[in-house]
């Protein structure tokens, strides 16, 4: 939150003392600051070695961890869905993955703007899929 707030000190220190402190992650403090380190390095990884699907099955791997952190765990769908559509190509499983995203956190601004972008995406694949092809010369409408 001070981070957020225009804050430039470096407060991982204070993360890894909550983390220590909240080693079983029963106060629900230990998500909080080790899922966006996780995030963080999935996101490095990939810049580095292009791993399209590794970084899906390591996200597949994260979303469960953040049940606890709803915001969080829409941030891990959103990371999918993006390198789903824009990496993979694969409109449909990033389209099944921004539902996921927006049913982990609905009531979140990200959550509010999913529902219209989510909407926008179903009319374009429908559309796509409702057109015609095109024939080309030697080709027969059979």
């Amino acid at each position: 939150m001070l981070i957020q707030n225009g804050s430039k000190r470096d407060y991982s220190k204070l993360a890894d003392e909550i983390m220590a402190i909240d080693k079983d992650g029963k106060a629900g403090l230990r998500a909080k600051y080790e899922l966006p380190r996780k995030l963080n390095a999935i996101e490095t990884q990939l810049n580095q070695d292009k791993d399209f699907d590794k970084a899906v099955a390591e996200l597949d791997k994260l979303a469960p961890e953040a049940v606890s952190v709803p915001f969080l765990q829409q941030q891990v769908y959103l990371f999918q869905a993006g390198i789903l559509i824009k990496g993979k190509g694969d409109k449909e499983a990033g389209l099944k993955k921004l539902e996921l995203a927006y049913n982990a956190a609905p009531e979140t601004k990200t959550g509010q703007q999913l529902i219209q972008f989510i909407d926008r995406m179903k009319q374009e694949t429908e559309s796509g899929a409702n057109a015609k092809p095109e024939v080309t010369a030697g080709e027969s409408n059979k």
